[in-house]
């Protein structure tokens, strides 16, 4: 259920937060509005509505500038609120504590002047909170970028401890939306923000990097460039950077918009130890109409661009080099969204603001993009001034809209009592199918047994398959073989095969939460480990892999699949025969379903069973459990076949049929 409840007017020219200050669970609420002198001011109400004060500066509050940086600064664990204000043609910082009877811990703060166009100026300023200089304390971080004024257009540090402020230099692009991270791992911040061209500012003006071309840009700690900025195109449009943290360092995708070209969009990665982003060849290239975001699945750190024309939506797996991890769908039209835990359990919603039918209305998708909720803006609403969350005393959770001059709240919690308040209107019916819900309740209970031993075999499965995948024969041979090349000076081989050894490693760990993944990284990872088994065993056997054309290679597989019977046919067959061994390996489509076959020359079902021993088939039987759990819980089954070619000859070869149906997701 959602409740809908129109507030109280916050009143004109004000932008309301809901921000729990004083870390009671509750929030107060902050008003940052332009008082009866037309001065810059910030009030304060408590959980209950009582007023906790008003501080007015001395200078206008511009439209652009209404953002608030709520940040400890003096450490008293009470939330510090911070503003821009201007004064005729300069720029200001103030700053309150709340609890401070004065209240003002910065006021009148000169940040700048902007210039003069036709007797007015135009800027947008933003503020932020990083620890630059590893002291302990935050710095304030602030953005004024100048319009059609032109400039400034740069940043600004302000050292709370020590009273300084720093400044970057000026430049001719747009900043907005910065980020803060540790690209090269050498402890000190790195700063990066998305970059606007607006064609604005002309090359002739003297100001470096103008805005009618499109730069990518990276400032160290003390608002120098890292690197020269690199122009990535001319013409208007933006250079937004997204950043994932990995285990060694993060790593970075840049997406740049040309808003001029037929195709707008392109990708590129950055490497630290580089100074030039790479060019990242996509299928989305030749897409007009891209929303990318950030997106969050359990503990992956994903990017997320979705085709506005149809809804499709592509995971990109950061630790993948980018590659799709998952594609999925959610509605068209759908704009880049706001990203807020609007239920308070650590889980993030997405709030998409799109506009159809004549009507704009807001699309909120849950943390997983399982299910979503509209809400349909009254026409009278023209501006969406603020989206926020706020709690309130009785612990519920908000999602706050400010339409106009109206706070309006959506609660899209469930009524748990509606069942109760309505029990009466249904107690014929109830007793009439008690023994109905029983009898579901008994079943429930049944299924939900079987389904907790099935998820209980998922887990020891995904173990045994970790284990399989790591065992400790190939891994000892395959370096006793690398060591080899190594030792009779051939580095060329020993390093091409030690890049293949540590890239199955490296996707054996990927993968090793997972028992499905496309079956374009399956087949790479059955290559990898053929070339690997191919050298050790000193060429004593050829392999080859076909896929037919019409094979979608994104469709989900069981992980290991087309792995385990190569290996199977290897280990058990081909490795006992001296040389000339072959492996065949096809992929083709059937129907609804993928037809792998696995033809070898080896010593035979019979043979390897009396040769290998308890050995024998080993990672086959561990597949078998796999096969066992998906057939229990799916219609459509997977099958395999194995038989003897030639029974009567000393290398019989064995055939190996796979049916695996296309399913969306495995287990």
């Amino acid at each position: 259920m959602v409740e809908i409840c129109t507030s109280e007017k916050p009143g004109q020219q004000t932008i309301q937060y809901y921000h729990d200050l004083d870390a009671d669970g509750y929030d107060e609420e902050i008003s940052h509005f332009v008082n009866k002198i037309d001065q810059c001011a910030i009030k304060i109400r408590d959980a209950e509505k009582t007023n906790m004060g008003q501080w007015n500066f001395n200078g206008i509050l511009a439209n652009q500038s209404r953002n608030l940086l709520f940040v400890d600064l003096d450490k008293d664990s009470i939330q510090d609120i911070f503003t821009i204000y201007q004064r005729e043609d300069s720029v200001f910082l103030g700053g309150i504590n709340p609890q401070i009877i004065n209240g003002k811990i910065i006021e009148d703060l000169f940040l700048d002047k902007i210039k003069t166009v036709n007797n007015t100026t135009d800027f947008n300023s933003n503020l932020y909170s990083h620890d630059l200089n590893n002291d302990g304390t935050d710095e304030l971080v602030i953005i004024i970028a100048a319009g059609y004024s032109e400039q400034p257009r740069r940043l600004y540090a302000y050292d709370f401890i020590t009273k300084t402020l720093k400044k970057s230099a000026v430049f001719g692009f747009f900043p907005t939306n910065l980020l803060f991270t540790d690209l090269d791992a050498d402890g000190d911040t790195e700063i990066l923000s998305t970059n606007i061209s607006y064609e604005n500012i002309e090359k002739h003006l003297g100001i470096p990097y103008n805005d009618y071309e499109r730069w990518f840009a990276i400032f160290d700690h003390n608002l120098e460039f890292e690197y020269e900025p690199v122009n990535m195109g001319y013409g208007y449009g933006r250079v937004t950077p997204f950043i994932f943290d990995t285990e060694l360092m993060p790593k970075m995708l840049l997406s740049v918009v040309n808003n001029k070209s037929n195709l707008p969009y392109s990708f590129f990665t950055f490497d630290a130890n580089s100074s030039e982003p790479t060019r990242l060849i996509t299928e989305f290239e030749n897409m007009k109409e891209l929303s990318i975001f950030k997106f969050s699945e359990l503990e992956k750190s994903l990017l997320a661009i979705t085709n506005r024309e149809t809804g499709e939506l592509w995971l990109l797996n950061p630790e993948d080099d980018f590659n799709v991890y998952k594609n999925s769908k959610i509605h068209p039209n759908l704009n880049e969204p706001i990203i807020l835990d609007i239920m308070g359990d650590k889980k993030t919603e997405y709030i998409f603001k799109s506009h159809k039918d004549n009507k704009d209305f807001l699309v909120i998708y849950t943390h997983d993009l399982s299910d979503y909720f509209e809400f349909i803006i009254p026409e009278k609403y023209k501006i969406i001034n603020n989206i926020t969350t706020r709690t309130t005393p009785n612990n519920n959770k908000y999602l706050i809209l400010q339409l106009n001059d109206d706070i309006v709240q959506l609660n899209p919690s469930i009524d748990h009592l509606y069942l109760l308040k309505n029990i009466s209107l249904y107690a014929i019916i109830f007793g009439v199918y008690s023994l109905f819900i029983w009898f579901i309740m008994h079943m429930q209970k049944k299924i939900l047994h079987v389904n907790y031993q099935n998820k209980q075999t998922i887990a020891e499965l995904k173990l045994k398959t970790i284990r399989n995948q790591l065992d400790p024969h190939f891994i000892f041979n395959a370096i006793n073989a690398i060591a080899a090349a190594i030792l009779k000076k051939d580095k060329e081989t020993a390093y091409n095969y030690f890049s293949l050894f540590s890239k199955l490693l490296r996707s054996t760990m990927l993968y090793s939460d997972r028992m499905s993944r496309s079956l374009k990284d399956e087949l790479d990872f059955t290559i990898q480990y053929l070339k690997i088994e191919k050298f050790r065993y000193r060429d004593k056997f050829e392999y080859s892999i076909t896929v037919d054309e019409n094979i979608n290679v994104i469709q989900e597989v069981p992980g290991m699949i087309i792995q385990t019977f190569a290996e199977t046919a290897i280990t058990n067959g081909l490795m006992h025969r001296k040389t000339e061994g072959k492996l065949q390996i096809q992929i083709r489509k059937e129907k609804n379903e993928l037809l792998a076959t696995f033809k070898d020359n080896g010593v035979g079902i019979k043979t390897s069973e009396k040769l290998n021993k308890e050995r024998a088939f080993k990672s086959l039987k561990i597949m078998d459990e796999f096969i066992d759990i998906f057939n229990n819980l799916n219609k459509t089954k997977i099958t395999y076949e194995m038989v003897d070619l030639n029974e009567n000859e000393e290398f019989p070869g064995t055939l190996v049929t796979v049916k695996i149906p296309y399913v969306k997701k495995y287990l």
